[in-house]
């Protein structure tokens, strides 16, 4: 393709829209009960790089409303990391206990081994909390339950 073809398939917009007040934050939702579907999961280094993290990946099944009363509809995501080792700080802690609770919440036991597979699509209750980090306000999930547990 030509320079000249490319550059015909570009333009200079302007528009007469006063950006200024756009609410561009990440946004914060009340702490409380969630349902959330889970997406996926993802294995990363963790951020020393000491080690891996799973992400888990949610995603809400209803209209969230934020902390400043924008609505999100159903679909936002949520992460959540879960080391798979000890840390040098705690090396007794059992880190494989947040996994069975996940998979607990999920399929109502913790019996085998860790599958990605059977937990994608599962629906169950996240508890979301809000931190204050580096970044600022964030929400968290801090705890999941299966969705019979909160009946």
């Amino acid at each position: 393709m030509s320079e000249q073809a490319q550059s015909t398939q570009f333009e200079t917009v302007s528009l007469d829209v006063d950006l200024s007040k756009a609410d561009i934050e990440f946004p914060l939702f009340p702490a409380g009960l969630v349902r959330l579907k889970i997406k996926g999961f993802r294995v990363e280094p963790n951020k020393a790089q000491t080690g891996r993290n799973l992400v888990a990946f949610f995603s809400t099944e209803q209209t969230l409303t934020t902390t400043k009363g924008f609505e999100k509809g159903p679909g936002f995501t949520f992460k959540k990391y879960y080391p798979l080792q000890a840390s040098e700080k705690n090396p007794d802690w059992d880190w494989t206990a947040n996994l069975a609770q996940l998979k607990n919440a999920a399929l109502g036991h913790h019996d085998g081994a860790f599958n990605s597979e059977e937990l994608v699509g599962k629906e169950l209750i996240g508890k979301v909390t809000i931190e204050t980090g580096e970044r600022g306000e964030m929400n968290s999930i801090d705890k999941l339950m299966s969705i019979e547990d909160v009946k």
